[in-house]
């Protein structure tokens, strides 16, 4: 799915942001994986690994990812979600319960 990410990650503020790029050193131009990428995306990878592990240590916390890339029941949730299609209750629940941490 990277063209689809690219396409998406290119507009504005999802490659880079002043507080991404000063985290990371800065960014590559939008599109390009030379030295440096994108800022945002490591931020944004390193803000869902934070709450991974809080999840994983704290009793009483849950969390399942669910990416729009993923397939519940046989639909892309993607493409239900953009259709205003509803995931079968019983297959979702299955599916979260396979990732919850």
């Amino acid at each position: 799915m990277e063209g689809m990410c690219l396409k998406d990650g290119k507009s504005g503020g999802r490659w880079a942001s002043p507080s991404s790029d000063a985290m990371f050193g800065g960014s590559d131009a939008p599109g390009v994986f030379s030295d440096k990428g994108s800022s945002r995306w490591k931020q944004r990878a390193l803000y869902d690994a934070v709450r991974d592990a809080y999840a994983w240590s704290t009793p009483g916390v849950n969390l399942a990812r669910v990416s729009i890339h993923d397939e519940v029941g046989g639909l892309n949730v993607h493409w239900a979600t953009s259709h205003g299609l509803l995931l079968d209750p019983l297959e979702l629940r299955e599916f979260i319960e396979s990732r919850t941490a």
